[in-house]
């Protein structure tokens, strides 16, 4: 619980540092985002272009929605800013309790693809800012996926 709330009020820091250092940097608003994706099963990395309020699926079983993406202007720092939305295909045998508390605070995206096979329910695994400069905290750690973003185009 405490490690909860410190890692919250983390995330809130950050958040707060980077709107107020956006105040005095222009960022530009774009369509898309280069997003790399990584299968820790299988080993299987790629990197791809995702359009603003577009399901991209990776491995039938991830689908990864961008909602905004900004990138600093040419003369500032190199900085990328996206909020995206990530939702991992998850089975019956692995459906707990965490899953279910995450999915009744956020809703469920629209442009989601239903799942296609039987006993199986999407989930939201990650809904929030990630930022190219600094990966490793708004890095996705998912025990099968790892999403992170690599710049705003």
């Amino acid at each position: 619980m405490i490690k909860l709330i410190y890692s919250s009020f983390f995330m809130a820091c950050i958040f707060l540092s980077s709107f107020l250092w956006a105040e005095g940097n222009n960022f530009i608003a774009t369509n898309n985002a280069r997003v790399q994706l990584l299968n820790k099963v299988t080993g299987k990395t790629i990197q791809v272009t995702i359009s603003k309020n577009k399901a991209y699926r990776f491995d039938q079983n991830l689908q990864v929605i961008l909602r905004q993406c900004y990138k600093s202007a040419e003369n500032d720092k190199r900085e990328n800013e996206a909020f995206l939305q990530v939702v991992r295909l998850v089975y019956e045998k692995e459906n707990d309790t965490v899953f279910s508390s995450f999915n009744e605070k956020i809703p469920m995206p629209k442009e989601i693809i239903p799942p296609s096979s039987a006993g199986s329910v999407n989930h939201i695994i990650f809904s929030g800012w990630m930022f190219s400069s600094s990966p490793s905290i708004s890095l996705l750690e998912d025990k099968i996926y790892s999403v992170s973003l690599l710049q705003c185009k």
